[in-house]
This record gives structure tokens, C-alpha cells and sequence, in this order.
């Protein structure tokens, strides 16, 4: 009795230890530097100071490689890259596939609201559509976003 008391210790001692390098294994597996909240079922991840977007099962979705990201909104998420090396850090959109929608080519992009997002380039700033066009070039020394579309 004692001898099959001390085997099912044994077992359950294992049993145990395993269980914890499975976990153990699997938070190293994530790797992740930071993680935040989801919007639009995909959330920023930070890894190696590069930024992407993981799905709510934590498979990632759009690789990190971008200096700044933002949460998505109405499909479209702002991001910071270097478009060449001859260039500085420009702003521009990606889709939830992580495709460049809108090119790397202003100073600063707001979220989109209502199907348009305050854009800046050279102090200046304007207003696009989600297709990049401009309804007010990059003209104003500032733009406030109001209710109901309204600037």
C-alpha cells in the first residue's frame, strides 16, 4: 500500500511539473513586449520595439515592423513607417490584412471618423477620405474634429 502511495505521488509530482514547463513554455512561445486592448477584433502588439496586430486567438496577423500603430477604426489603422531610406517617418494606413491602403506621406493621421481622418504635413493641416483624396488640402493651421462630421 505505501509503495503504491509513493508511485501515485511520483506521478502526480510529474504530472505537475509538466503541466508547468507546458506553461512556461508557452508564455516564452508568445513573446510578446506589450500587448493592448482589441478594437475591431484586432489588437497592437509590441515585439522587439516593432508594432503589429494579433487576432483574438493571439496568432498574429499583421507582422510587427512598424515604429507607431494605431487601433483600428472603420477598417483602416494609422501606422509609421519609413518609406525609403532617403525619407523621414511618414504616417500612413494599412487594412486589417496589414495592406498599405493609404501611402506613408504626411506628418500625422488622426483615426478615421465618419469616413474621414485630419491629416498634417509641414504644419499644415487638412482633411482625407478613406481613399487618401483630399476634401481640404493641408492648408490650415489646425483642424478640430466636432459632432456628426462636422470640423
Amino acid at each position: 500500500m505505501k509503495k503504491n502511495l509513493t508511485k501515485i505521488f511520483f506521478v502526480l509530482l510529474f504530472l505537475v511539473f509538466c503541466t508547468f514547463q507546458e506553461i512556461a513554455f508557452s508564455k516564452e512561445e508568445l513573446r510578446f513586449d506589450f500587448i493592448e486592448n482589441f478594437h475591431e477584433d484586432l489588437a497592437k502588439v509590441k515585439i522587439n520595439n516593432k508594432w503589429g496586430y494579433i487576432d483574438k486567438t493571439g496568432t498574429i496577423v499583421i507582422e510587427p515592423q512598424y515604429v507607431s500603430v494605431s487601433d483600428f477604426s472603420e477598417g483602416l489603422a494609422t501606422v509609421l513607417l519609413k518609406p525609403n531610406i532617403f525619407s523621414n517617418y511618414k504616417y500612413g494606413c494599412i487594412d486589417k490584412k496589414g495592406k498599405l491602403f493609404i501611402n506613408p506621406e504626411f506628418d500625422y493621421i488622426s483615426s478615421f471618423q465618419e469616413g474621414v481622418a485630419i491629416v498634417s504635413n509641414n504644419n499644415k493641416y487638412g482633411l482625407i477620405n478613406k481613399n487618401g483624396k483630399f476634401i481640404f488640402e493641408s492648408s490650415f493651421n489646425n483642424i478640430y474634429p466636432s459632432k456628426e462630421g462636422l470640423y
